[in-house]
């Protein structure tokens, strides 16, 4: 019976023992940045991007310097289509690591987004000013340039592109239509130095042709690259 009463109180200590060194870690977790910066991340991927926000908030009060968080945050504001403030937040994260590609691209995403094309493609070339290796950022770079109708330049930004990755999808696709653009605006302006002859078929020509050609463009300048960070910290 003293042996059996013994075991028990052993037993009663180390449970003790242990859920106050479970308490311990639990606090010290919760002073800790990266604990609110995984949970940040994992409403992130859940699509959950108000809660996020608030984890990363948190992370930041606690360390304010910490350029990925920005990042993650301004992802978050930019899916939810709050882009001056997802920018903000990039620029936070630029102001930390001026080299961080990530950073830049997505903020032209954002710039892109808000039809701010010279502003997107300003900071595409930031992006590879720092990374002349990162396909993503010339798919990017020439989404930006066709929305100005520059297209033989967005074409030569996809083709730096595929010399980098030559089976990316998305480089490829956007080429291919771009180029399709390229001979629409290239016909289009025939028709309109043709137009003196035939008064009467001018306007049905062009109303036809402009038509056409604006639905073709806003059917094909949604496939941007997004780049994500969201690598585990200890």
């Amino acid at each position: 019976i003293y042996l059996i009463f013994s075991m028990v109180i052993v037993s009663i200590i180390l449970l003790i023992i242990s859920s106050d060194k479970t308490f311990a870690t639990s606090e010290k977790d919760k002073d800790d940045a990266s604990f609110y910066y995984d949970k940040g991340d994992n409403l992130l991927d859940d699509g959950k991007y108000e809660e996020a926000i608030a984890e990363y908030d948190k992370a930041l009060e606690i360390d304010p310097e910490d350029d990925t968080t920005y990042f993650n945050k301004g992802d978050a504001l930019r899916e939810l289509g709050r882009y001056e403030e997802a920018i903000a937040a990039y620029d936070k994260a630029l102001e930390i690591d001026p080299e961080y590609k990530k950073a830049h691209n997505n903020k032209g995403i954002a710039l892109k987004d808000q039809g701010r094309y010279q502003e997107a493609i300003e900071a595409y070339d930031k992006a590879i000013e720092f990374h002349l290796d990162d396909e993503k950022t010339y798919n990017n770079k020439g989404n930006a340039l066709r929305e100005l109708g520059r297209y033989e330049e967005a074409i030569a930004a996809y083709d730096k592109a595929l010399e980098i990755v030559p089976n990316y999808i998305k480089a490829l696709e956007n080429k291919e239509n771009t180029i399709s653009l390229l001979k629409r605006s290239t016909d289009n302006t025939n028709l309109k130095e043709a137009k003196w002859n035939t008064d009467n078929e001018k306007e049905s020509i062009d109303i036809d042709t402009d038509s056409s050609f604006r639905s073709f463009s806003s059917s094909n300048n949604n496939n941007d690259d997004i780049d994500t960070d969201s690598s585990f910290r200890s």
